[in-house]
């Protein structure tokens, strides 16, 4: 997930995203910047919500869906990294379903 806002924000061709703080700077070092800020703003909403105490939550979820949400989103991850692994070429595809 990183690495598609990385790539969003610092394509490998064209300009990067008009950051003030990209002057200056090659394409690697932008984006370890952008993967950095990433990883420190998402500590930080984590540090939040622990600090909130927002865990409680959980207590109201069965563990039937917690179970179906872990599932669906490993066969969501394990699809989309198939046309990696086959070698495959998908185009994007924008529409409805």
């Amino acid at each position: 997930m990183v690495g598609a806002a990385v790539t969003k924000l610092v394509p490998d061709e064209g300009p990067p995203a008009n950051i003030t703080a990209f002057e200056g700077l090659t394409k690697e070092e932008q984006r370890i910047l952008v993967s950095a800020s990433l990883t420190f703003l998402v500590g930080l909403f984590q540090l939040g919500m622990g600090l909130l105490q927002v865990g409680f939550i959980v207590m109201y979820l069965s563990d039937t869906l917690i179970s179906g949400f872990t599932t669906a989103a490993a066969v969501h991850i394990l699809v989309s990294q198939l046309k990696f692994v086959l070698g495959l070429t998908v185009p994007g595809f924008s529409g409805p379903l």
